[in-house]
Order: structure tokens, then C-alpha cells, then sequence
């Protein structure tokens, strides 16, 4: 068409449906714009709009090179009969590019057999266009038959899909296919390459040095940007896989665990099906860690995620933090759950082999169904969660379903976990204190002071019970911190009473201990309060052995400000005489087990052990948990130094323990005015 119309001169006068079909033709592209635009807006590209407008700019410069210049030039046709004779062309130009574009973009739609009625339909009155223009362009036009057949189907066509259109708001994919997207970002330089050929023939190719130059240059920089954009899609591709993926493993990431579970949630509800979750972390890892450093755990990391691939093939796997890995499983019962996890752990029966060490690390499994325990992603997580830690209880190295048993647990948990956050504020937790003796002379040294919350409408509340709560949640942090003021003024205000003797133990969580502004909460209690730091001691468990490079700073700190340290539960957990040496401590506490059955020759030998090892390193000896008086008499006898339990004072409030003070100081005297 073009061809002739730059070659023909004689051009027939355009009647009134000319003028009609061309604002109609204007309408249908207005249309196919918004329609075009739509689709790439949803699809988070905007290069669609951007090439049409290339286009059209090519269209234009043609047609004015082509059209209106030799139309122009006949004497008789004035100037706005040129451009509208010129428009039609470039508007089913228009048309037909953005048809090709639709053509494309309609696989992502869930409309597409709609949009190819469209596309058809708008194909043939092009084609028809094409025909009649050429007719137009040599000055004839000769309707009938075939074209208005060409233009009644197509209409026709574009009619049936207006009418079977059903336009939903999530009716497009979100990916494009590569094809696509090359064609999109070469467009535009083509029709640019093709530009400067129709340049250099408006010239006849006689190009001299500088427009050859400038030729040659434009078609290198253009080579460049192409370059350019190829690389940048490739660091976009790359960018893109780390917002999904772990670096680190290769397997999913959080971020793409919570989208692929939203769709999968989606899917089972449309079919009606079930889908499982694995929550997976690996026992004792964090010993690893510690003790071969993060480069062997890294490497521990890497071979899990590769024996995962290996027993579970096609099933998603993510890795969501740490040790933590979630597999996500459609359509499955009860007993392939079995099965899949009896396959994860088979995977890690031989050990790991990281830089010569041999490493065994097991797996703890725990796993929820949807929709049965958990209507939502995070409950469904939380569910699974609750039932590995069950597995890690129950022995490590095992899975475990969620079930009702759990489903209680985990209930009574969020409600104490919402509970204990209004619980501090409305002064439902208070201190209650238990005394320490010494043995020999039972004279009280001082007391420890214990957590106590009394709910107003769900009762006591026993602190091995909200204590793992508040820290797991960094509720210990707030309550940590109002402990220690409360027994530092508490303790200050017994010493202006007359009892100069007391030193307070709190008891203090490994998370408090690594909190960066600890050592300066601790301080600034003690000058609020106006306690002397040597009557404030701080039991910590011996779960700190196992962080024991970054608590050790925070001990000496303590030391260096004259606050003494002591280790709970001292012989449950993780001591070693090597560790304990080194460490500034000056108590340490024998577990209330030792004590319970210190008839038995096994705890009386750990007893005596303690006891002589606390001695030799010049360290302070407390037996906890003492009821009896053969208890007590036979920790006498094997020179503990002190110690507190039931036999002595039972945890009590802070008005009932000074009437025991005051009950215990007269018994003193009575007793001193007695031997006098």
C-alpha cells in the first residue's frame, strides 16, 4: 500500500463515510490502547505504550515523506483533505501493531479466546483497509462485495467478544514469556535501523564522509545500548532470583514461602483437597556453630538443602531462617506424610563430613494440614511449629503431627503470651522471696528473689510456664528489668529497716545477658535505688556454656561493678571444669534433683563433687530444694555453705517475709540472751 501511494499522484476526493470510518477507526484505537495498556500495566511493563508510540512516530515520519508530500503537491487538494487522507493509513498502521501486540499479550489472559475474536476481527477490516487504500491511492475505489463482507465479519467479530466479555479483576498472569520481551526491547531499534535506511534513499545513498560517520556511530551506540540491555535484564534476573531464593542453599526463601503458600492455600480450596506443611530445623545446630564456627555450619546448611532435594524430588522446599527449612506438599494423606518424613529422616542417618570432621545432625520434624490446623499461613505454621518442638521434646530426631493436645497447648500459650503483655502494667506480677542460710549457723544471708503472676481471671500462674514465653517473645527484657529495680528497692528499703545483711539473688535469662544495654540497666538500678552493688547477685543457668564467648565480657563487666554471679541448676546442663574456671563466678547452686535424692549413692557422689570443686576453686556452695532435715544435715556434713528450700521458708510476699525477718532476728535474740 505504501508503495503505491508514494508513487501515485491522482487520488480520489474523500465522500462523508470516509471521513466517518476514520473517526470510527480513531475510537477503535483509543480501545486498543486502554485494552493493550491494561493488560501491560498488570503485568508490570509499560513498554507496550512506549513501542506504540514508536511506531506511530515511524507511521507519521513515512506517510510524510510519502503521502503528504505528494499530495500536497496537487494543486487542488487542500491541506486538512491530505491529512485525512493520510490518517487512515497511519491509524490502521496503529491498529495493526497493536493487534500483533494483543496477539502476545493474550496468553496471559484468561480472557484469550475473547481477545482473539478481536484480533481477528480487527485483522480482517485491516486487511480490507489495506485493499481500499490501495484502490484510494491510484484514484478509484470500487465498493462491493468483498470488502463489505471483510468489514461486516470483522465487525461482527469484535461484537461477539464485546458480548461474551467477562472482565475480572485478577485475569492475568504476571509473567512474560522471554520471546515476548526480547521482541518489546528490539522494536524500537528496529524501526530506528529502518528509519536511517529510508533516510540514506530520500538521500539516493549518496552519503558523504560525515553522514557516514554519523551513520556508522548511531548504528554502534545503538549496538552498545542493546548490549546494555541485555546486561541489565541479566542482573535483574539475578536480583530477582535472590528476592526469592536463599544465596546460601539455592532452595526458596521466606518471601517466596509465603507467596507459593498463598497460591497453594488457594488451589486446595478450589479442588477441595489437602495440603501438608513440614517445618524442619536440625538439633543442636546451634552447637555446631559455637564450637566449629558458622563456616562448618554453612557448609552443614548447603548438605541438607542438597539431601532434601534428594529424598523429596519435585516437592517445595524452603529454607526460612537458620536451621529452619518448610516443605510444602499438595494432595496428600496422613500416611504419605509418614512416609515423607520417614524419608527425612533416613536422608540424615550417615553423618555430615565437613574439612575432616565427621558430624552427626539430626532432623526434628513437625507437620500441619491444611485447612484442619490452621485456616491461614501463619497458623498453619505456628501449628507445625508447635508440633516440631513436641518431636524435639519427645527426644529429637523424630516428626510429630499437630493434633488437639497441641492445639490446646498452643491456645493456652497465645493467650498467655496476649496476657503477659497487660500483665506487668496492671501489676498482676509481683516478687516473692525465699531465704538463704547459712548451714552451720543458720543464720540468713540473704534471699532469692522469684517471679510470681497471679492472673484475676485465669489464677496462678506458674513461672516455668510464662517464663519460656516471655522469652521467647522479649518479654524478658521488660520483665527482667522490673524484677531487678523491684528487688534492688526492695532490698534497700530492708537495709534502712535494720537488715544490713541481705543480699538479693535475681535470677537473669541468657537473652537478658546478651542484650546490648544490660551492664547499663543494671547500673542505673542500683543508683536509682540506691543499693550497695555487692548486695545484688545474678543467677544465670548453665545454658550460658553454651554462649560462652559473648557472656563472658558481660560477667566480667558485672564483676568489675561489684555485682557477684552465681550458676543455677549447677550440674543439669552444660558445665565443664575447664569453662568454669575461667569464668568470673562466685556461686554456684547444687540442682534441686541432687538434693531430692541425695540418699542415693549417685547424686550423693555428684553432691560431694560439687561441692569439693567448688571449694577448690573458691567459689561459694548453695544447695537448692531443701525439705528435710537429714537433707540438711547431710549437707552440713559434706561442708556446703549454704542453703535454702521449704525447711527453711517457702517463696513468700514481700510483707509476709519481713514479718518472718523480724520473727527470725528475735529468735536470734532470744536465743543470744538465752546462751548469756
Amino acid at each position: 500500500m505504501f508503495y503505491l501511494q508514494s508513487t501515485e499522484t491522482v487520488i480520489k476526493f474523500p465522500n462523508i463515510p470516509y471521513f466517518l470510518r476514520i473517526a470510527a477507526y480513531f475510537f477503535f484505537l483509543i480501545a486498543l490502547i486502554q485494552k493493550t495498556k491494561s493488560i501491560s500495566l498488570r503485568l508490570t511493563n509499560k513498554s507496550n505504550l512506549f513501542n506504540l508510540f514508536v511506531f506511530i512516530t515511524f507511521a507519521t515520519s513515512i506517510s510524510v515523506q510519502f503521502l503528504i508530500a505528494p499530495v500536497m503537491g496537487v494543486s487542488d487538494v487542500s491541506f486538512l483533505i491530505a491529512i485525512s487522507i493520510v490518517m487512515y493509513p497511519i491509524i490502521s498502521w496503529s491498529i495493526l501493531f497493536l493487534i500483533i501486540s494483543l496477539f502476545y499479550l493474550s496468553q496471559y489472559s484468561k480472557e484469550k479466546w475473547n481477545l482473539l475474536l478481536v484480533i481477528s476481527g480487527f485483522g480482517i477490516m485491516v486487511v480490507a483497509d489495506f485493499y481500499m487504500g490501495a484502490q484510494l491511492s491510484i484514484g478509484i475505489l470500487q465498493p462491493g462485495y468483498i470488502i463489505n463482507l471483510h468489514y461486516t465479519v470483522g465487525l461482527l467479530l469484535i461484537a461477539l467478544a464485546g458480548r461474551n466479555s467477562q472482565e475480572t479483576t485478577e485475569q492475568f498472569k504476571t509473567k512474560e514469556s522471554g520471546n515476548f520481551k526480547n521482541i518489546k526491547i528490539v522494536f524500537p531499534y528496529f524501526i530506528v535501523f529502518l528509519l536511517i535506511l529510508f533516510v540514506m534513499n530520500s538521500y539516493n545513498w549518496a552519503l558523504n564522509a560525515l553522514s557516514s560517520g554519523l551513520t556508522v556511530t548511531f548504528l554502534l551506540i545503538m549496538g552498545r545500548q542493546v548490549l546494555v540491555l541485555k546486561r541489565n535484564r541479566e542482573l535483574i534476573k539475578e536480583y530477582q532470583f535472590l528476592a526469592y531464593h536463599d544465596p546460601l542453599t539455592g532452595l526458596g526463601n521466606r518471601t517466596s514461602f509465603k507467596k507459593n503458600l498463598e497460591k497453594m492455600m488457594d488451589a486446595t480450596n478450589d479442588e477441595g483437597q489437602s495440603m501438608a506443611m513440614f517445618l524442619m530445623d536440625l538439633d543442636r545446630f546451634k552447637n555446631v556453630n559455637d564450637t566449629l564456627g558458622h563456616v562448618i555450619g554453612d557448609c552443614i546448611l548447603e548438605e541438607t538443602a542438597k539431601r532434601l532435594k534428594c529424598s523429596l524430588g519435585s516437592h517445595l522446599i524452603y529454607r526460612i531462617g537458620g536451621d529452619e527449612f518448610v516443605i510444602l506438599v499438595e494432595n496428600v494423606s496422613e500416611q504419605t506424610c509418614i512416609q515423607i518424613s520417614q524419608k527425612i529422616l533416613a536422608s540424615f542417618d550417615k553423618p555430615f563430613v565437613v574439612k575432616h570432621h565427621e558430624i552427626v545432625v539430626t532432623p526434628s520434624i513437625g507437620i500441619s494440614m491444611y485447612p484442619s490446623h490452621g485456616d491461614t499461613g501463619d497458623l498453619l505454621l505456628r501449628s507445625a511449629d508447635a508440633a516440631m518442638y513436641y518431636a524435639k521434646a519427645d527426644g529429637k530426631n523424630k516428626f510429630h503431627f499437630f493434633n488437639t493436645e497441641l492445639n490446646q497447648l498452643m491456645t493456652r500459650k497465645v493467650e498467655l503470651e496476649n496476657e503477659l503483655r497487660k500483665g506487668l502494667k496492671q501489676n498482676e506480677i509481683s516478687l516473692f522471696y525465699q531465704s538463704k542460710l547459712e548451714l552451720h549457723t543458720k543464720k540468713i544471708i540473704g534471699m532469692e528473689a522469684l517471679m510470681r503472676w497471679n492472673h484475676p481471671t485465669l489464677g496462678s500462674i506458674a513461672p516455668v510456664e510464662f517464663i519460656p514465653i516471655a522469652e521467647e517473645t522479649g518479654q524478658i527484657l521488660e520483665l527482667g528489668e522490673w524484677a531487678i529495680r523491684t528487688a534492688c528497692e526492695q532490698t534497700k528499703e530492708w537495709h534502712d529497716k535494720g537488715f544490713r545483711y541481705l543480699i538479693v539473688s535475681v535470677n537473669v535469662s541468657v537473652r537478658q545477658l546478651e542484650h546490648s544495654d544490660f551492664i547499663t540497666m543494671v547500673k542505673e538500678a542500683l543508683e536509682d535505688t540506691g543499693l550497695d552493688p555487692e548486695y545484688l547477685e545474678l543467677e544465670i543457668t548453665e545454658s550460658i556454656m553454651k554462649n560462652i564467648v559473648e557472656i563472658t565480657d558481660t560477667l566480667y563487666k558485672l564483676r568489675a561493678m561489684g555485682v557477684s554471679t552465681s550458676i543455677d541448676d549447677f550440674g543439669t546442663g552444660y558445665s565443664s571444669l575447664h569453662i568454669l574456671k575461667e569464668l568470673p563466678i562466685d556461686t554456684i547452686k547444687i540442682d534441686k534433683s541432687f538434693v531430692d535424692d541425695i540418699g542415693g549413692p549417685t547424686s550423693l557422689s555428684m553432691i560431694k563433687t560439687i561441692i569439693e570443686m567448688g571449694k577448690n576453686l573458691k567459689l561459694n556452695v548453695v544447695a537448692e530444694g531443701i525439705e528435710e532435715e537429714y537433707q540438711a544435715r547431710i549437707l552440713e556434713e559434706y561442708q556446703c555453705d549454704f542453703g535454702q528450700g521449704y525447711l527453711y521458708s517457702k517463696p513468700i510476699n514481700s510483707e509476709q517475709f519481713e514479718i518472718y525477718l523480724k520473727n527470725a532476728a528475735e529468735s536470734k535474740r532470744e536465743e543470744q540472751r538465752y546462751i548469756n
